[in-house]
């Protein structure tokens, strides 16, 4: 049995039905203070991207083997899922 449920709302209603925070007040801020220092001649863009690469700092390294080996993990599951619905396809056409 298949059953597919559609839901039909906007990118707000979903994450106040999560409970998230609206971040957009903090986004427009952020936005504001980066487009300030990079018109003032401030903005080391270096500095910015070093700390966005998620592998130039711990956290950011345990958080991409975490996603790895959670990617790795889902790819042996579907691999063994595959493997299982063949042999039941297999036993089926048989009988």
């Amino acid at each position: 049995m298949k059953i597919n449920i559609t839901i039909d709302i906007t990118p707000e209603e979903l994450r106040e039905s999560f409970g998230l925070p609206d971040l957009n007040s903090f986004n427009e801020n952020l936005i504001k203070k980066m487009t300030e220092k990079i018109q003032s001649g401030k903005f080391d863009t270096e500095t910015i991207f070093k700390a966005m690469n998620p592998t130039s700092n711990p956290i950011g390294k345990m958080f991409m083997n975490a996603a790895m080996k959670n990617m790795e993990m889902m790819g042996k599951k579907s691999d063994t899922k595959s493997k299982t619905s063949t042999k039941k396809e297999n036993t089926q056409n048989e009988k």
